[in-house]
């Protein structure tokens, strides 16, 4: 655990982070565009290595903001592309998560 946090993926996103308040202050809209996919892809793979949709959702935030912010269109199917693969890593792990808990709320109030 101590390996993958000082080498792992949530070593790198600070200094995406700070690349992303660089290139926001430049107005750099393709850096931008980059900082969010990489910071959308550091998300997925702390997602993958701590089990967590929570992750992939906010990769998949990360995706669509870059996507808003792309100045080219062209650009946007590998966005796509990275949304709806965090998408379906969010539903399995959320599945996988809904599947190891209880139903707490039994039948009552149906009929």
């Amino acid at each position: 655990d101590r390996a993958r946090r000082t080498h792992g993926p949530a070593c790198a996103e600070p200094g995406y982070l700070r690349a992303l308040l660089d290139a926001m202050a430049n107005m750099d809209r393709w850096a931008e565009v980059e900082v969010l996919k990489s910071l959308g892809d550091v998300n997925v793979e702390q997602g993958k290595l701590d089990k967590d949709a929570v992750k992939f959702n906010r990769a998949m935030r990360l995706y669509v903001t870059a996507l808003v912010r792309c100045p080219d269109p062209e650009l946007g199917d590998p966005l796509e592309h990275r949304y709806n693969y965090a998408e379906k890593l969010a539903q399995q792990r959320g599945t996988k998560q809904a599947n190891g808990k209880e139903d707490t709320t039994g039948d009552m109030g149906e009929s």
